[in-house]
This record gives structure tokens, sequence and C-alpha cells, in this order.
């Protein structure tokens, strides 16, 4: 490891977080500083909160930074990184030393106060729950699937249930003979930094029981470190110890963890849009720009190739073996796919400010660009990008939907609006639907209906044949407190993409009445994209960026409903419902009896037994002509 700068900032530090170019620094006194480390021979302040004091942690969730503070929470807007402002304060008890976030609940270690369990689905309200207390100085906290590990000082540490409750279920206390100050989980592992006991290692044998696996017997890798905090990425452990400063252990084998000899970093993801064309899905990456995979069958996905861009990426769209990604700096580049190995940037234009969503028609490319509404860029030649226009300020421009000569917009805090484009170079407003301050994530238009993501009011159809009457037919919420943030969708089924509840399926053949379907939590999802039977959705799970893929259409052989027969079966011969059990051959059900159904099962066994008889008689016939001829001949003397 080798040390590449320093900056004296001349205050004191408490906490750091890094998204992307950018890091987010907490001090004791001189309040909230975002800095731009893209050059680390010098790091430039863009924008600073200087009324927060004595910052002990910070947690970034989607555009929202948390800061813990000596007395609570608080939430800041990041949307604009260098306009950073203050939404919301709840006072805590006790001293919050760290926090985690899961599907919008932050978990907050407060000292003696123990755990706090805050509401963050709405970061312009953060509510205080609950809180578990009685269970000594908490000072951090780590997550699995189901459960929370906080360390407890001089207690060593407690397991937490929370699979099926908001407030945790205390599980167990483990002592480790020491004070555990960090804590994290690991691949069926957790690691403690302990100050008197360097680090301890446990193996997670159930949800009842940790088994310590190392003895510290091995002085020169444990006790002779005083651990006060600990990060894990992978193989290995990131220590901060008061004697040695920065150590590096490599936990390969949780068994036999080692110093470290060498350093490998594996390749991640933050997808901030994605798209899909065959089996290559072309991700615009927070950190890295253009990152291209292929899907091989949904067994594996293979990393080929990538580009950087100038600034963070925003959205993407593709044309042919060209790929079009815009930034948020409001910059829209032109980049050769023709090699999904080596994709090489072409130029770029400025069109505008923060951007959000691209879609290209033709030769032209729109953009939802922020404050600026619809941008319009002319791209028949890669090589030179023409801005046409904008159509001025709105309310954050969110994301564009084209269908023929109409574009929608949909925007944050400011509706959906409508645009006649067939002169691209001066669009014309046709309507404005105001949706009462909730905000519209995304639109896709089907046979002159409107599906929207409303934010917290879920999925809503809108019926737009006449532009000047636009009326709403039909909606349904989504689970719990979130926003619908995406949507796409295959005939009469819509996906959504939520902020709590994942992934929700809606059948919406009948628009006045759609129907959940599906839904899985498991996952915090922000984009979802479907290509041919697949749905890739990108998110997040436990803090970690995920690409999920569902199979999303059935084959014939597929028994969709358990009940013994499957899809082709129940469709075409039984006239059966497929994804109901109830109705099934033999059971009530909606389809026809056809008698011929079971002709049409062993149509085989007619034709077999047709063979059969086909054969006997050919044999009979043979044999009885035969019979006749040896009887003629024994007449005949002259034979």
């Amino acid at each position: 490891i080798n040390l590449i700068s320093t900056y004296d900032l001349g205050f004191n530090m408490t906490a750091v977080k890094i998204r992307g170019q950018k890091a987010f620094i907490g001090t004791e006194s001189n309040g909230l500083i975002i800095s731009n480390i893209n050059n680390t021979d010098f790091i430039n302040l863009i924008a600073s909160i200087s009324s927060i004091s004595n910052i002990n942690q910070l947690e970034i969730d989607g555009n929202f930074l948390y800061v813990l503070n000596d007395t609570g929470i608080i939430s800041v807007n990041i949307t604009d990184i260098y306009n950073p402002f203050m939404i919301d304060y709840l006072s805590l008890s006790g001293n919050p030393r760290n926090i985690i976030i899961k599907n919008r609940f932050a978990y907050i270690a407060c000292g003696e106060a123990g755990i706090n369990i805050v509401n963050v689905s709405d970061a312009t309200k953060i509510d205080n729950i609950g809180s578990i207390n009685g269970i000594g100085n908490v000072l951090d906290l780590t997550l699995t699937n189901d459960a929370i590990y906080g360390a407890v000082d001089t207690s060593g540490f407690i397991a937490l249930n929370i699979s099926n409750k908001i407030i945790p279920e205390y599980v167990y206390t483990e002592n480790t003979n020491g004070s555990a100050c960090g804590i994290r989980y690991n691949g069926g592992y957790v690691y403690i930094a302990d100050l008197d006991a360097g680090l301890s290692i446990y193996k997670l044998e159930n949800a009842q029981n940790a088994l310590p696996i190392n003895d510290n017997s091995d002085l020169s890798l444990t006790e002779e470190f005083n651990c006060i905090n600990i990060e894990m990425n992978d193989n290995y452990c990131y220590i901060l110890d008061e004697k040695y400063g920065f150590v590096i252990i490599r936990v390969k084998d949780p068994m036999l963890p080692d110093k470290l000899i060498d350093y490998t970093s594996e390749l991640e993801v933050k997808a901030n849009d994605l798209i899909v064309r065959d089996d290559l899905v072309f991700i615009a990456d927070d950190n890295s720009g253009l990152k291209i995979f292929k899907c091989n069958e949904c067994e594996g996905i293979e990393y080929l190739g990538g580009t950087l861009l100038d600034q963070k990426p925003a959205s993407i769209g593709l044309d042919g073996n060209i790929a079009y990604m815009t930034d948020y700096s409001g910059r829209l580049y032109s980049i050769n796919i023709s090699d999904p190995t080596n994709p090489v940037n072409i130029t770029s234009v400025l069109f505008g400010g923060l951007s959000y969503d691209i879609t290209i028609d033709g030769d032209l490319v729109f953009v939802a660009d922020g404050a600026n509404g619809l941008a319009v860029i002319e791209a028949s030649d890669p090589n030179n990008l023409n801005v046409l226009t904008h159509t001025g300020a709105v309310n954050m421009a969110l994301n564009t939907y084209i269908d023929g000569d109409i574009a929608y917009l949909s925007c944050y805090d400011d509706g959906l609006h409508f645009y006649n484009v067939s002169n691209p170079n001066h669009p014309s407003i046709l309507n404005i639907v105001d949706f009462l301050g909730y905000s519209v994530h995304n639109v896709i238009v089907q046979n002159k209906l409107a599906y929207i993501a409303w934010g917290s009011r879920g999925l809503n159809i809108f019926n737009i044949h006449d532009m000047s009457n636009i009326i709403q037919i039909g909606s349904h919420a989504i689970s719990g407190d979130e926003f619908a943030l995406d949507l796409e969708n295959s005939g009469d089924i819509v996906y959504i993409a939520g902020s709590v509840s994942g992934l929700e399926v809606f059948d919406v053949s009948n628009p006045s009445n759609p129907q959940r379907t599906f839904n899985d939590d498991t996952y915090v999802f922000d984009t979802v994209e479907i290509d041919g039977d697949l749905l890739y959705a990108s998110g997040s799970v436990l803090s970690i960026e995920t690409i999920v893929l569902y199979k999303i259409k059935q084959s014939g052989d597929d028994d969709l409903d358990g009940d013994g027969f499957n899809y082709i079966n129940e469709i075409w011969d039984s006239g059966t419902d497929p994804f109901d059990g109830e109705s099934a051959p033999g059971k009530t059900q909606n389809g026809d009896n056809n008698p011929f159904h079971f002709i049409l099962d062993f149509w085989w066994l007619f034709i077999v037994v047709l063979i059969a008889i086909t054969v006997i008689y050919i044999y009979k016939f043979y044999k009885t002509g035969k019979s006749k001829k040896k009887k003629k001949n024994k007449e005949d003397p002259n034979v």
C-alpha cells in the first residue's frame, strides 16, 4: 500500500463517506464539508453546511445524506452536490455513534441508550418509531439478511432478530473478553474490533449461537493490535488501530487469517441506469462510467469492457452500435459499442444541467434535463452532436417517454408535461397534469393509456385520448410507506420498482381496476428493464448494489399453480386457469369440458392401435392367399 497524498483541511475530521469522486466529511466544529477528490494531489472544497457540529457518523441513501451528531440525526438533500441543504432533524437520546439503513429504516447505535430505530422513508419527516434499551453501551452495528449484530463495549456483541419485525428482537449476547468497539459481518462470520483483545472472529452457527474460531494465540496477529474500528471488503479486513494506525489482514480462510501480502480489488457496480440488448447488459455505473456485461443464460454475468466519462453518469440509451450517455454535469456522450469488450468514446456536447433520463427516437435524443425541462439533441451524426432546444424551467424533470410526436416529461414536483415534438426545434406544450404535490417518477404509454409511477401514490392510469381532457381511470397503491421509482410493461402486465417493497407486478388488463399479482421485497429497486422473458432490476440489498434477474414469461412445461397440470395442458387441452390451482381438470373450472379433449390428449394411442390393426389385417390376408395356393398345387399333378 502506498500513501498517495495528504491534505491538511485545518480542522478535526470525525467521519467521512465517499461516493464517486466526492468526499463527504464530518467535522467536530466546522460542520459538513463536501470535497472533490478526482485529483488526489489537491482536494477541492465545493460545498459545506457549517451549522451542524460534533458530527459522529455519515450515511448516504440515494439522494440523501444522514448525519449523526451528539444530539440526533439530520437529513440532508444532496441531489445538487454543490448546493446541499438540511431537510429535517430528529433528537435522539444517548450518544449516536453509528447508523445502518435497510429498507428505509435506520438502525442507530446510541451508546448507553441502546439502539434507536428511525423511519427514513420520507427524508423530509424522519420519525423515531422505537428503541431497544438496557443492552449496554452500543458502539457499532452490522447487518445480515435477518439480524443485527452490535458491538457493546465490555459486554462483547449482541444478536438481534429483524426477520419479521421493524423493532428488533433480542436473541443473545456473546462475551468477547475485551472492549468491543467495531463489528462487521462477512460470509457467515462476525469480525470484532476489540480495544483489548485485537481482532476476534466468530462463526455464526445458527440464529442462537456464535462460535469463536480464533483464540488469539498468535500474538503477532491479534493481541498486539488495539483495534478501534473495522471494515470488511471481500477477503480483507481493514482495521484502525491505536498503536499501528491502519492495518490490513487477509481472512480468505477465517480459520487462519494472515497478514496482508498483496492487494486485489473486485469489480463493483452501482447502477444509475441500465439497458439490455440480447445477452448484453449496459450499465451507467456511478463510479466508472459505462460498463458492459454479458449474461450467460442467467447463470452468471461476465464483465466485458467499459469506458470512463468526465463526470458521474446519469442515464444510457442505445441506437445500433452507438450508446448515448448523459452525466450529472449536463453533458451527452456518444460511444461506439460495436466491440463490447472495447467501447470507445466518440464525442460529447454540453446541453444543460442536472440530467436524469434519456430517450432515443430516430435521429433525436430527448433528455430529462432537471430544472431545464426537456432537452432535444440532434444525433444523426454521432461524431457531431447538435443541441436543438430546451423547453424551459420546471421543478426537476426526471423521465422522458416518446410516443409518436408526443413527448411525456415526468417532473418531481411539477406534474406530467405533454409536448408536441413534431417540430423538434420548437416543442409546443399540449397540457400539464398537476399531481397535487406528489412526485412523478416515470411514465409509459400504451394504447392511449398513460401508466405513471406516482411516487407515494403508487401506480396510476390515465386516459389520454383527448390531450385537452386527461382523465384518471384507475390506480393501485404500492406496499408500505414507499415510492414507485420506475416501471416497465409487457402486454397487460406492469412492473414497478419500489423504494421499499422492491419489485411489484400488476395485472392491468382492466385498466380501471389494476390488481397486484406479485411482490418481492427482498431488495430495494430503483430501475427495471425488460428484455424478452427476462426482467433486470437494479437496486440494493443490505446496502450492497445489486442487479437481480427475474424470468417473467413461463414455458409450456411449467406447472404455475401446483395442481399437477402444465401451462399448455391447462390452457389448450382443458380450458382451465393455469394460475389457479382450484381451476384444474376434474375440478370446478372456467373452461369447457370437451369430451374430445381425451382424444387430443391420447392421439398417439389411437395411431398405435390403427397401425396394429392394419398390420394384423395384412398378415391375415397374406396367410389366406398362401394357403389357397398350396391347396391348388396339391390338386394339379403337373405341378
